[in-house]
This record gives structure tokens, C-alpha cells and sequence, in this order.
């Protein structure tokens, strides 16, 4: 009975041992070109299961795997190659010693195959403070009229946002103007789209009328309140000044018609009360657009996919030979 008993127990730590040294490293280490390639498919199937790889280089690989002995806790795995002919592939796992898993190597090199992709933003909108999508303030030099004759200014604004921005608003509009003459007039400060050639349309996006008696007879900032909302990213507007009553001029707004004219937007101008646009590549008028820009809560992320490793090692001795494995990363995970 005893000796019955003993042999059960016998074959049972027998079993634990061969089990263990399936779950990790440290059993004894094969030779020859068989034993290579089985060596190699079980770092490839290792790497089959990564969920995250730390780094990868020429001769080691940094990766976790899921849960492999019990306690609900993902593993870190090691492999590496000290790059000195005779030494083996090592192996190690979180807590355990490294141990060899292949026998004497001549070289060994690790190829990654990676792509670039982009997570998408997400999340609610999340509007910024309002500030100056353009800012045309520095000039001097000269000005022009906004007259009941047909003169009328503008520009086409198409605004550099922040980086993930998907939509823009304005909320007010900066004039360097003063009165002319007896100040009897009035002039549209009227925001419109733009055509695909670049100039006004007929579509007002906002519209608000500027007495001329409430201008100073001298040059100042007159600030001007008008919303438009809800405008893609990489949209174009034009901000426009146009005669709206009187048989004079409305309004005489600093310009400079010899530029430099602001990197975003275009002066266009008009003799026909805004009925015909065309583009003044040189010029510059004082004027400043207020607005805010609104961004997805969580921005959009470039990300750097790890979606195959090519594992190259040749054994050691006149016999030995290159073997080649491919390892397919199925959870494609990111390099940090």
C-alpha cells in the first residue's frame, strides 16, 4: 500500500515538473536545426498573444502577455541576445530568472513591421476663449472710404486653427475707422460665405448696421458685435464693409494698399456696393476678428502599430544554419 501511495505521489510531481517547464523557461536546451525552429515558433506564438509591447530592438523584444500562472495579473516577458557568438537566447518572465531557450548562436536580429495610424478624436465639443483669428492692426499710411458711391472693403478670412479644431465661430469685429464729413451715413459691417474663386458670395452669414455719428471724427478701434456659429474647420468667410445709407461716405477706415497684407487673409474690395468682388493682393486694412474654436474633449492621436515581427538566428557550428519566423502581433499593439 505504501509503496502504491509513494508511486501515485511520484507521477503526479512528475506531472507538476513537466508542466512547469512548459509555463516557463529552464528546461534543458535542444540542438540543431529542429530544435531552433521550435524555439523560435514559441517566442512567435509568445509574441502572438502581446497586448503591449515596451520596446523593441535588433536583438530584444520587451512585451506583456495575459495571465499565465494564476493571479490575475499580466506578464512581462523578455526576450534577448547578448549579440556575442556562442551565447544563447534568453528568456526571462516577470519574477522568474532569465534562462536559455536556444542553444549556442551565431547571430540573431529581430525585424519590426510597423504602420502608422490615428485614433479618432472623441468626446463633447470643448469651446476656447474667445481670441484674434486675425489680427491686422500695425498700418498706417493711408485709408479708404466705404461711400454711398460704391466703395466697399473687406476680407477673406481663413483662419490657422489649433491643431484638432473642427469647427470656428466669430463673435465680434475690430474697425480702425473714424467719420467722414457730417456723419449723416451708416455702413454694414456684414459677414458673408465665399464663392470657390476666392470672393464674397451672395449667402450673409450675419449682418449689423454701424451708425456713422457713433464714430469718432479721428482714427480709433470701433468694436462691432456679430456672431456666426458652427463653421468647419477650413472654412473661408469674408468680413465686409458696405455702404448702407446716406449720399456720402459712411465711414474712412485705415489702410495700407501697399501691404503687407496678413498671412490668412486676402483684402477685396469693391465699386459696386458688393454686388462684384475683386481681390487686392497687396492690400491691408485695420481690422481685427474676434472668435473662439471648439475641439473634441479627447483630441485625435497619432499612434505607431506593431503588427509583425520577423525573428532571424542562425545556431552556432559548421552545421548551423539560418532559421526565419514570422511572428503576427494579433492585437497590433502600440509602440510607446
Amino acid at each position: 500500500m505504501s509503496l502504491m501511495v509513494l508511486g501515485i505521489v511520484t507521477t503526479a510531481a512528475g506531472g507538476l515538473i513537466v508542466l512547469s517547464a512548459r509555463m516557463w523557461p529552464g528546461r534543458a536546451v535542444e540542438s540543431g536545426a529542429g530544435a531552433l525552429s521550435a524555439a523560435l515558433g514559441q517566442m512567435a506564438e509568445d509574441l502572438a498573444q502581446a497586448t503591449a509591447v515596451n520596446a523593441v530592438a535588433g536583438n530584444w523584444v520587451r512585451f506583456t502577455v495575459p495571465d499565465r500562472d494564476g493571479d490575475s495579473m499580466s506578464e512581462a516577458v523578455l526576450y534577448s541576445w547578448s549579440g556575442e557568438a556562442g551565447d544563447p537566447l534568453m528568456r526571462q518572465l516577470s519574477g522568474y530568472r532569465a534562462n536559455a531557450v536556444t542553444g549556442p548562436l551565431d547571430s540573431f536580429r529581430l525585424t519590426a513591421a510597423t504602420r502608422q495610424e490615428t485614433i479618432p478624436a472623441s468626446g463633447n465639443l470643448v469651446e476656447s476663449a474667445s481670441a484674434a483669428l486675425l489680427d491686422a492692426s500695425a498700418l498706417g499710411g493711408g485709408d479708404v472710404a466705404v461711400s454711398s458711391l460704391g466703395s466697399a472693403w473687406g476680407y477673406v478670412l481663413t483662419p490657422s486653427l489649433p491643431a484638432g479644431a473642427v469647427s470656428w465661430s466669430i463673435d465680434r469685429v475690430q474697425l480702425r475707422v473714424r467719420s467722414s464729413f457730417t456723419a449723416n451715413d451708416s455702413f454694414r459691417v456684414r459677414v458673408l460665405a465665399v464663392s470657390g474663386l476666392g470672393l464674397p458670395s451672395g449667402a450673409i452669414l450675419a449682418d449689423v448696421v454701424v451708425l456713422e455719428s457713433a464714430l469718432s471724427g479721428s482714427m480709433a478701434w470701433h468694436d462691432v458685435p456679430i456672431a456666426v456659429t458652427g463653421l468647419p474647420a477650413g472654412t473661408s468667410i469674408a468680413v465686409c464693409l458696405i455702404h448702407a445709407s446716406g449720399a456720402g461716405e459712411s465711414c474712412r477706415v485705415a489702410a495700407n494698399l501697399v501691404g503687407p497684407a496678413p498671412a490668412t487673409a486676402t483684402v477685396v474690395s469693391s465699386t459696386t456696393g458688393g454686388n462684384v468682388w475683386a481681390v487686392r493682393p497687396s492690400a491691408a486694412l485695420s481690422m481685427r476678428v474676434f472668435g473662439a474654436t471648439s475641439s473634441p474633449s479627447t483630441p485625435a492621436v497619432a499612434t505607431t502599430r506593431l503588427g509583425q515581427i520577423v525573428i532571424s538566428a542562425r545556431a552556432s557550428g559548421a552545421a548551423g544554419r539560418t532559421v526565419t519566423q514570422g511572428a503576427i502581433l494579433r492585437n497590433r499593439p502600440a509602440l510607446p
